[in-house]
Parts: C-alpha cells; sequence; structure tokens
C-alpha cells in the first residue's frame, strides 16, 4: 500500500552496532523493562510486577551498572516497599537527572473510612498513586510522595472529594529536568487529569495545574468544607498528565520553563497543554495549546485520528540543530485503512522549533507512520547526537511489532528511518517497551540506547564515527571545470569508432582532526562512486556510465589502504564518465554521489571499549555526498521547461466494405463494414506548442477496447523538427485500450505536427455502449516532475496551464457502425432410422400407464447443430432457434426434452433455454451407452403389410413437424456471444422419443419421418450466407402378425399338451397292466 503518507522505509546505515549488544534479564513475570531511566553512571529498570513472598507483588526498581563487557542488576528500595504496596505497580515510571531519582506506583491505594449517607462507617478505597524520591547518595531515600494531595491542602473528608482525588493515579507520569518534577495523575476530577509540579531541593513545593476553568470552588457540606470545580478546566476523561515534559529553550520564551501534558483522551482525539510554573500554580498557557484532531485533518486531509490517543507520549531534542527544543507528540492508537489492503498502526508528530518569527514556537509538523498493530511511537526518546554530527537522534519504540526505529537529526525530518533494530535479534518480545537514550556507558565519546522489552532490557553501544570532508570536481576532458553540459557540443571521448559525450570526475578528501583523537593508523577504505544513481522502484536506465560503455556501469566500487590522519587532502584518480547517445529524461541534473566505508571486519568482542577498533565514516556529516550536473537546454529555469503542448483539430475516420473514408461525428450516418476484411479506422491530432521546449513529450489517447493499433505516423507541419522519432504503444484493459505515444524530447517551441493512427476494429457489442468520449491527454516533463513544477511555479509565478494537460475531444459515436459476419448453419440427427416393434395387446396394456412417470420412453436423439463463421469478421450475439416437434396434440410428450449444450474450443458465456426447462418432470434416465449408429429402413411406404387379421394393408406415411396439426413445438433458444473468423460453436440437444405416445395415437404398423428445423439470426452483426436449415429422423412402427381365433397363453397351451401326453401314457399303462398287450397263443387242433 502507499497511504497518503507512506509507510517508513528504513536503512541499515547508522552507528547503533547490534552485534555488540549486551542483554541483561529480569525475573520471569516482573516485566523487568517496563521503564527505563538513567543518570550519570547508574541505570534503572522498573519492574512493576516483581513479587516476593513477604510484601506481595509490590514491583520494584533495579540499578544496573554495564561494564566492559558485561552487567549487573540488584534491586534497591526492598525496605520501603512493604505490604501496602502490593499490586501497586511499583517501577512503572521512572524519572532520573541531577543526582534524584523519582519512582513512582501509580495503582497504590489506601482505605479510607467514611460514613455513608445513613450514618453508617464505610470503607473507601482510594487509588492515589505514589512515588518515592531517592537521591544519588547511595541512592537513599528522601522523601515520599505517595499523599501528595495532602500537600495541596485537600483532604478526603466526603465522598465528593472521594469522587474528584480518589482515583487521581497519581505518578502515572514522571520527568526529572534539574531540581525541577512533574507528576501525572490521569485519573483525578473524573479522569479529567491534572499535572503537579515540584522543587525537590525544597521541601512542601508541591503545586498542581489549575482544577477550575473559573477559579471558582462550589462549597459542600458543613461550614463550606469541602469543595469541589463547578466547571473543569477541561473535559472529562481527558486523562492530563498521561505523558509529561519540561521544556527549557523554546522560541518565543527565553529563559522559562514550560511544563507540558498530554490529554489522549481530550475530545476523543487528544492534545497537548502547556504550563508556567509561578510557585503558586502550573497556570496554562492557551496559546500554544495543540488540538491532535487539527493536526491529523491538517496532514491527512481528511477526518481521521479518532481514538488514536494523540499526546500518549512526548519526548524533546534539538532534532534540527538550531539550539531550540523540538517537540515530538505520539499517538500509538492511530489506524488508518489503506486502500491496498496495509493498514497504519500508529504516528507520531515531530515539531521542529518554527524558522520564523511567529508567534507560535513550532512549526507545521512532519507525520511518522507505523505499520498496523505495530504501536508505533508507544516509547520516544531522545537519543542525543549518536554520531556527532550536530544533530540528535529521535528513537521511537513500536512494542507490537517489537522494532525500535532511528531517525538521523538535520534540517528537515526524513520519513526514512536511518536504522531499525528488531527484537527478534535479541529474542526479546514487546522490544521497545521502552527506550532510553543519551548514555554513554562505554566511555567512547558516543551516545549509547537501552531498549526494554518483556522482562528484558538491551545496551546497544554506537560504533565511533570518522569524519570525512570530501570534494567531488566536474570538469571537461581538457580540465575545465563545468556546471552543465552540452549533448551536442561535447562529443569529445571517441570508443569502438563512435564519439560520445564525456566528462571527468575527481574526488579528494580530509579527515576531520576531532573525529580521529582516538583512532589513527592504517585502515582499508572503500570508495563507492555513482553516477545517476536509479532505485529499483524507478525502472529506469542511469544516463551515464563509468569508464566507458565497454565496461557498461554507472557504479565504480574500488578499496585502498589509507593512512588515518587530519588534515592533509588526498585525491583519487580521474574518472571518465561516458553519457549515453540517446537520453530521455534531459531535465533532470545527473547525479554523481559518493560513499566511503571502511573495510569490513568481523567483530570479535572482548571488551565494550574495543569497539573504538571498528569506526564508520561520515561524508561531510552524511552517509553519501553528491554533485550535480545539469544538461544544457533552451529554458529559463535549466530544471524546468514552461512549455504549452496542446492537442487540437482530431478526426476519427472509417473504411466501410467499397473501401470508402468515413468521418465519425456525432450520431450520424452508417457504415456496414464486409466480412471478407477486418474493419480499418484512422485517427489524427494536431500537436502545437507555443511554450518553451517541451521534453519528453507526448499523449495518451483512450480508445474503447474494441479498437487496436496497427501503426503510427507523424508529419510536421511547421516548426523545427524533433530528433526523438515517433514511438507508440497500446496497453488494453477491459473497458479501454489507451494508446500512448511519445512525440519528441523535445517537442521544439513553435512546432507543429500532425500524429495519424491507423486503427483496427475487432467487434461491436450491442451490450457494451459504443459511443464515448474520445479522451487525449497531453503531457511532458513537468507533468512527471509535479514537484519540481511546483517549485518553478511558485518562484515563477502563476501560469495558465494546469497539472494533466488534458483534452476532451468531441463525443464520437458508433451506435451506427455493423459489422457484416458470414456464418453457415448445419444440422444432423443422430440416429437417422429408428425401428419399432410391438404387440398390440401390450399396447393396450400400456394405455393403463400413459401420462405417469412410470411412462415408458424409447431410444435417445441427438439434434446437433454447427454454427461456422467462414468470414473475416467476428460474429456476434448471435441466436440459434431450434423448433422441435415435443408434444401431441393430446399433451402427451412426443419427444421428452432431456438437455443441451454448447460446445466450442474458447470460453464462451453460451447456453441454451427452454421454456418449461429441460427435464420437467425430473426423471432420471439410465445412459445405457448405446452407440447412436446411423441404420436405413427395410421398408418403404410403397410396401404392403399385413395386419392383424392378416389382410395385406398399405404401409402408412405420416409427417410429424411444426405444420401437423397433431404436433405441439416447442422452441429452443440458444445464444453464443462471440464467434471469431473460421471459428466453430457446436450446439447438441437430447430428446428421447415415446415410442408409447405413438403406439397409442397411430395404431398399426407406420412410418414416421420426424422433422425438426432451425435458423440463426443476430442482434448486432448483419448476416450473410446458410442461415436455416431443416433436418429429420425416420422412426418404423411395426405391429406383431397374430393367428386367427381367440388367442390363448402359450403356458396354457405348454399345460394342455402336456396334459394329453400323460393322459396318452396313462392309458397305455392301463392297457398293459390289464394284459391288453399280452400275446394270447394260438390253440393247438389235434388231429384224430
Amino acid at each position: 500500500m502507499k497511504l497518503g503518507f507512506g509507510f517508513l522505509a528504513f536503512s541499515e546505515a547508522f552507528n547503533y552496532e547490534k552485534d555488540w549488544a549486551i542483554t541483561e534479564r529480569g525475573p520471569s513475570g516482573s516485566s523487568f523493562g517496563y521503564s527505563l531511566d538513567f543518570d550519570s553512571d547508574s541505570i534503572f529498570v522498573g519492574a512493576p510486577n516483581l513479587a516476593s513472598d513477604k510484601n506481595g507483588k509490590t514491583g520494584g526498581v533495579f540499578k544496573c551498572n554495564f561494564g566492559k563487557s558485561k552487567s549487573a542488576c540488584a534491586p534497591v528500595f526492598d525496605d520501603q516497599l512493604t505490604r501496602e504496596y502490593n499490586n501497586s505497580m511499583f517501577g512503572m515510571v521512572l524519572s532520573s537527572d541531577n543526582g534524584f531519582l523519582v519512582s513512582c506506583a501509580p495503582k497504590f491505594y489506601k482505605v479510607f473510612s467514611n460514613r455513608n449517607q445513613n450514618g453508617e462507617d464505610a470503607a473507601i478505597q482510594s487509588l492515589t498513586g505514589s512515588c518515592l524520591a531517592s537521591q544519588s547518595v547511595n541512592w537513599q531515600l528522601r522523601g515520599d510522595l505517595k499523599n501528595p494531595v495532602k500537600q495541596i491542602g485537600k483532604k478526603y473528608k466526603s465522598r465528593a472529594h472521594t469522587f474528584w482525588y480518589a482515583k487521581s493515579q497519581i505518578g502515572s507520569s514522571a520527568f526529572i529536568d534539574g531540581d525541577d518534577l512533574i507528576l501525572g495523575a490521569p485519573g483525578a476530577f473524573a479522569w479529567s487529569g491534572l499535572v503537579l509540579a515540584a522543587d525537590l531541593a525544597h521541601d512542601d513545593s508541591m503545586v498542581t495545574s489549575e482544577l477550575c476553568a473559573d477559579d471558582d470552588w462550589r462549597e459542600v457540606g458543613k461550614a463550606g468544607k469541602n469543595h469541589w470545580c463547578r466547571e473543569l478546566n477541561q473535559p472529562k476523561d481527558s486523562y492530563s498528565g498521561s505523558s509529561v515534559l519540561i521544556l527549557r529553550n523554546v522560541r518565543g520564551f527565553p529563559g522559562e520553563s514550560l511544563y507540558v501534558t498530554g490529554l489522549p483522551g481530550e475530545n476523543n482525539y487528544g492534545s497537548v497543554r502547556f504550563y508556567r510554573n509561578d510557585r503558586k500554580n502550573l497556570r496554562e498557557i492557551e496559546e500554544l495549546y495543540i488540538d491532535g484532531r487539527e493536526h491529523f485533518l491538517d496532514f491527512f486531509k481528511r477526518p481521521t485520528g479518532l481514538a488514536s490517543s494523540f499526546g500518549y507520549s512526548l519526548t524533546s531534542l534539538d532534532f534540527d540543530g538550531d539550539g531550540l527544543d523540538d517537540l515530538v507528540v505520539s499517538a500509538p492508537q492511530f489506524f488508518d485503512k489503506g486502500s491496498d489492503g496495509n493498514d497504519a498502526g500508529g504516528a507520531v508528530f515531530v515539531f521542529l522549533s518554527a524558522q520564523n518569527t511567529d508567534e507560535k514556537p513550532f512549526g507545521k509538523a512532519t507525520v511518522l507512520v507505523g505499520s498496523s498493530g505495530s504501536h508505533f511511537g508507544q516509547s520516544l526518546t531522545n537519543g542525543k547526537d549518536a554520531n556527532l554530527d550536530g544533530f540528535e537522534e529521535l528513537i521511537i519504540g513500536a512494542p507490537s511489532s517489537g522494532q525500535v526505529f532511528i531517525f538521523n537529526g538535520g534540517r528537515t525530518v526524513s520519513k526514512t528511518a536511518t536504522q531499525v533494530l528488531d527484537g527478534k535479534d535479541f529474542e526479546i518480545e514487546s522490544f521497545g517497551l521502552a527506550v532510553s537514550g543519551g548514555q554513554d556507558f562505554d566511555k567512547n565519546g558516543h551516545p549509547d540506547l537501552l531498549v526494554g522489552g518483556k522482562d528484558a532490557i538491551v545496551a546497544i553501544p554506537t560504533r565511533p564515527v570518522i569524519s570525512i570532508s570530501s570534494l567531488i570536481s566536474l570538469t571537461d576532458i581538457d580540465g575545465e571545470e563545468i556546471q552543465s553540459i552540452s549533448l551536442e557540443d561535447s562529443k569529445a571521448c571517441e570508443e569502438n569508432g563512435k564519439k560520445f559525450t564525456c566528462f571527468k570526475v575527481k574526488v579528494c578528501y580530509k579527515f576531520d582532526h576531532a573525529s580521529i583523537d582516538k583512532i589513527q593508523g592504517n585502515k582499508m577504505l572503500n570508495y563507492h562512486l555513482t553516477v545517476d544513481s536509479i532505485t529499483e522502484e524507478e525502472n529506469k536506465t542511469p544516463r551515464g556510465r563509468i569508464g566507458g560503455w565497454q565496461d557498461f556501469t554507472n557504479s565504480l566500487k574500488t578499496k585502498t589502504e589509507i593512512q588515518i590522519e587530519a588534515d592533509k587532502q588526498k585525491c583519487f584518480e580521474d574518472l571518465t564518465v561516458f553519457l549515453q547517445e540517446e537520453i530521455n529524461d534531459k531535465l533532470s541534473p545527473i547525479d554523481i554521489s559518493l560513499e566511503f566505508s571502511l573495510e569490513d571486519t568481523e567483530l570479535t568482542r572482548s571488551e565494550l571499549s574495543d569497539i573504538n577498533e571498528y569506526p564508520i565514516i561520515r561524508t561531510n556529516g552524511q552517509d553519501r555526498e553528491s554533485k550535480f550536473l545539469q544538461i544544457k537546454n533552451n529554458c529559463a529555469d535549466p530544471y524546468y521547461c514552461e512549455d504549452n503542448l496542446k492537442a487540437a483539430k482530431q478526426i476519427l475516420e472509417v473504411q466501410d466494405a467499397k473501401g470508402n473514408w468515413q468521418q465519425m461525428t456525432t450520431g450520424e450516418g452508417q457504415v456496414v463494414f464486409g466480412s471478407s476484411n477486418l474493419p480499418k479506422a484512422r485517427w489524427s491530432v494536431v500537436l502545437t506548442n507555443d511554450g518553451e521546449d517541451a521534453h519528453q513529450a507526448g499523449f495518451t489517447a483512450y480508445f474503447r477496447s474494441f479498437i487496436k493499433l496497427s501503426d503510427f505516423s507523424i508529419k510536421y507541419l511547421s516548426g523545427i523538427k524533433s530528433d526523438s522519432p515517433l514511438k507508440c504503444f497500446e496497453e488494453i484493459t477491459v473497458k479501454f485500450n489507451k494508446i500512448t505515444c511519445s512525440v519528441g524530447n523535445p517537442f521544439k517551441t513553435g512546432a507543429t505536427a500532425k500524429v495519424e493512427l491507423d486503427l483496427d476494429i475487432i467487434y461491436v457489442r450491442e451490450n457494451v455502449s459504443p459511443s464515448f468520449d474520445l479522451k487525449i491527454e497531453v503531457w511532458t516533463h513537468k507533468t512527471e516532475n509535479k514537484r519540481q513544477n511546483e517549485l518553478s511555479r511558485s518562484s515563477r509565478g502563476p501560469s495558465s496551464w494546469g497539472y494533466g494537460g488534458s483534452e476532451h475531444a468531441t463525443v464520437h459515436t458508433f451506435g451506427d457502425l455493423k459489422f457484416e459476419a458470414d456464418v453457415e448453419l448445419v444440422t444432423a440427427t443422430r440416429p437417422e432410422f429408428i425401428p419399432v416393434k410391438y404387440s398390440p395387446s401390450q399396447t393396450r396394456r400400456d394405455r393403463e400407464v400413459s401420462n405417469t412417470k412410470t411412462g415408458t420412453y424409447g431410444d435417445k436423439i441427438e439434434s446437433v447443430l454447427v454454427v461456422k463463421n467462414r468470414g473475416a469478421t467476428p460474429a456476434n450475439d448471435l441466436v440459434v432457434s431450434v423448433k422441435i416437434p415435443m408434444k401431441l396434440k393430446t399433451g402427451e410428450f412426443l419427444l421428452y426434452p432431456m438437455d443441451s449444450v454448447v460446445i466450442k474450443d474458447i470460453d464462451l458465456k453460451s447456453r441454451c433455454h427452454l421454456a418449461d426447462g429441460f427435464n420437467p418432470l425430473k426423471w432420471n434416465f439410465i445412459d445405457t451407452k448405446k452407440e447412436l449408429i446411423p441404420q436405413r429402413s427395410k421398408r418403404s411406404v410403397l410396401d404392403f403389410v399385413e395386419d392383424e387379421t392378416h389382410r395385406m394393408v398399405k404401409l402408412q406415411s405420416h409427417t410429424l413437424n411444426c405444420d401437423s396439426e397433431l404436433i405441439e413445438c416447442a422452441e429452443v433458444v440458444c445464444n453464443i456471444e462471440s464467434l471469431n473468423a473460421n471459428d466453430n460453436a457446436w450446439i447438441r440437444i437430447q430428446t428421447a422419443i415415446s415410442h408409447q405416445a405413438l403406439q397409442q395415437q397411430f395404431e398399426g404398423s407406420n412410418i414416421f419421418d420426424i422433422e425438426w428445423n432451425a435458423e440463426i439470426n443476430s442482434k448486432n452483426s448483419m448476416l450473410k450466407g446458410d442461415l436455416a436449415s431443416k433436418n429429420a429422423f425416420r422412426v418404423d412402427q411395426e405391429v406383431l402378425v397374430q393367428a386367427y381365433g381367440p388367442s390363448m397363453e402359450w403356458w396354457l397351451i405348454a399345460l394342455i399338451v402336456a396334459a394329453i401326453f400323460i393322459s396318452f401314457f396313462t392309458m397305455l399303462i392301463i392297457l398293459w397292466k390289464c394284459g391288453f398287450f399280452a400275446r394270447r397263443k394260438m390253440p393247438v387242433h389235434r388231429r384224430f
């Protein structure tokens, strides 16, 4: 995401050395590291959840001393932390200076006895807060500030006062500067809050901020002993005292001390208030009031920042090196939704001291923003001048992301963090919960950094800095120093037979005496020179190369051994820089940058003092030194040309089917494109420039996406022709084709040229409105460099030219453009012939179950349509209408609609529709995988067949189509969005024929020719070709002929035959048993 303010970028170019850091861990769960501060050689660490067996979870404070490579931490105030400090979070807030240490327990409470309205004794818990003050003589206890309310003369004598004071939580913030102390009590007066100030050098010196807006107290109770404000000085829930600070060097307040507090809840946005201490009260300086809402609106230009806790943390430093205090205010709860999904979390406002004599001491804030959920700005500190460049560093903690950001001081505030430290490198959670800078605990002359996290702190030392004063000189080939160069007249260098524009670079340097007192001897110095440095995000080509085109580099890295000695200038060998033959950016200066660094060596730490052996280098107080070379031009301002490029006389023409060109004006004419060739269009525009030379000049024209670039040309009508050729390219989106053309660099003053674009019209659709504003935007160097434009315009006065240079041309309509498409429709049916045999008696039984879901359907029929585009132009918005004899007049289905599908090689938004839908009865068809093989009929309509009575009758023929009185047709409509040239679409409609319906309607043997027809048309294209087709399939219905007489079932016949055989064989057996078959002997006749 790129929010309007931008997220923090960072580099690793500062001198805090994480590899030499010392980590100290406290007791687990003690919150060791929640607060940090130091004084002299002592480092104090708060552990507000530290617990002991004796007194409970009192909290605690540790005093740590960092030696050369080790640290030692021991608790202090153990004897003073009695059980009354249980759950008080002692050590949550620490502040130390000038030999004083104040340690606070904002949740310290006492229980008071009081009588309620019924006269009964009641216990009141008073969460007043407590602070202990101690001095540096063994850090012995000096004073107990745990009842500061008593010191300002107010007593807890009623429930009213309990409401105003009992939740004050004094010590929620603390700050010591010299002998002066300021404490915050954000819970006082219904969380309106107040601040208290004291002089630690004198007893009983406690004063508070003004509590009442009208300096009037309302008296309650007997003799008016109990008081509260009629009107509070700030709204309830403002949390005044959440953060506190003392400023000594504020512009417009010489010699005064200003007491500052943050009110993160005021008006739901937060604020900062300023006070004077007159030793009686803290009197507000109302003209210095800072309203958080106004600053959010001023920077972000829209309402944002609600509940951001503006004023949660405060710090001061001399960031810009002018000797005056600069103020830093954080809003760690800030949240802003990013347009690309990345959200902001936490904001820090840096108020530098004003540079003018305005009444207000601070100028406009610079806002730094952290990443989502990071709580960027929860902790702040002044890092002092860690790199000895004369500017103090700003340190910002973001504990929820576990990071600490270092911003190097300077004349302006950069949104790029100089260095980022990550808690993962130290294995510490919530890294950045507390930060404290300014103490030089390793005694190398550079302030170090303390960072607190979850149950641990890290002491991060700074590496020493060697300051180098460098000088970059640019000369021509003869050694004459130059500030600018001519691309035409400076081709003094030759390489491979070609002449190039070139110049020389000379680099000299010397060491600053003050920075090398502790660092002397020989070192390996890295030398890095870059010509025209380009970041990866810029996606540009450097305009210069060091040493010529053979080396092909704009960056030179080398090293040399040097002796570190002060006040002795040394120079490197001269380098030659070659410029490109064609340079696009001729107005921006060529940047020659120089970086020095010492040879990286592995850090081998034995003692902290060894870090002096590993310095880093600063060049002229910066990480790098730069020199700029201007390219000569004809403009009054060498960095900016006040051109006036204009576009006019736009003409759009199209070529019709006869080859004639017709100019398209609003709503007039009709053009028909033939199908044999791709439609053409031609667009032209006249460019003029009556200002200074227009560098990087060009235009962008926005056409509809159905128009594509084919060719381009330019013709100069007057003036000087540009040396740069015309270049055009297109970028096609869903709605537009953005054609961008570069017309000259520069497009000379006084020049007039006509640019012509040849275009192809791919298609025109009815559902995409063809009418549009043909917008053209002209652009030059000044539109691409708006910041430079602003600076130049402010110095040169107002101009009539506006950003973008866009011009809206006449609306050109394509509503009357028509394509002619050559389309062919081919149909087929599978199978072509279906034989059917049936028994009349079976038909009679089937009538009993007709028109039910148990009805029987016969073969599956596939009706296939092929739509072919035979022309060179696309066919759009095609509608295929298929009329099928779907039902008989009796209401029974003849062809039951099963399914439809459109098949095409490319992705289509095509579909078929039927009024009652496909498969309206929701039948489950069983796919038998039967292959649909075309068959031919063996009978013709001239044949004679036997009927049921064995009479010879002529075979009946019927044609069933949409013209038949017996048929009801249904229309299947299929939409095809687009067919490109030589493209095909296949449509398949599946039905199932009802043999039952045919048998019921037509008894006996019949031949049926079932015909269906299709046609195609278009909502937009003009169609020609074979646009209609008819197809049919035949059904041969053959009745099975039966014998005369009453019919008998086969099983009955078989039973009778079996009975006859059984009776016959039974009779035979009986006769045999009766001797019917016995053989009789013939009687013998005797002779006498």
